[in-house]
C-alpha cells in the first residue's frame, strides 16, 4: 500500500494502526542512493519478521517534500508514481506512505533530517531507538535491523 500523506498525525495514525507493538520506520527516497542500497536489507527483515506477533514495518517516502509548504497536485502525483515504482522494484511490501509538504513538520515530530534514516518506534508512535546509518552489506544490514527491534520488543514486553 502506498498513500500520500501531508499532516504528520497521519503517519502517527500509520504508525498505530498497524497494532503492533514495536515498528520499524524508514524515510526515504526514490533520488537517495544510499536508500536504495539498503532496501533489499530492510525487505529481507520484515520477510522474516512480518509473522512476527507484535512488530511491523512502516516506510515514509520523502520523494513529496517541498521547501514551500503545500506541493502541486501534479508533483504530488509524480511523488506517488515514483515511490510506487520503488516500492514494486525494491520488494517493500509493506505500508509505504509519501510525505507530500513541508519539511518542518516532520523533522519536528520524527526527527527526520536526511535520508536514510532508520528507526524503531512504539506502537504509539513514540521514538525508542535511532539506528545508525546500516553496514553496506545487506545481509549485515538486515540482521542489524532485526537486532535492533527485537531488542526494543524485548524491553516492550517487561
Amino acid at each position: 500500500m502506498v498513500s500520500a500523506v501531508s499532516e504528520p498525525e497521519e503517519i502517527t495514525r500509520a504508525i498505530k494502526g498497524t497494532g503492533a507493538k514495536i515498528v520499524f520506520v524508514s524515510a526515504w527516497s526514490s533520488s537517495c542512493p544510499f536508500c536504495l542500497e539498503e532496501m533489499p536489507a530492510i525487505a529481507a527483515a520484515y520477510k522474516e519478521l512480518k509473522d512476527t506477533v507484535g512488530v511491523s514495518f512502516v516506510g515514509i517516502s520523502l520523494d513529496g517534500l517541498t521547501l514551500r509548504g503545500k506541493i502541486s497536485e501534479e508533483a504530488k502525483s509524480r511523488a506517488l508514481s515514483a515511490t510506487r515504482t520503488t516500492v514494486e522494484r525494491k520488494g517493500l511490501s509493506f505500508t509505504n506512505l509519501v510525505w507530500c509538504g513541508a519539511a518542518d513538520p516532520i523533522v519536528e515530530k520524527f526527527g527526520i533530517e536526511t535520508t536514510p534514516f532508520n528507526a524503531v518506534y512504539s506502537g504509539e508512535g513514540k521514538l525508542l531507538a535511532e539506528l545508525p546509518q546500516l553496514p553496506e552489506d545487506s545481509i549485515d544490514a538486515a540482521r542489524v535491523i532485526k537486532r535492533s527491534i527485537l531488542e526494543e520488543f524485548d524491553k516492550q514486553k517487561k
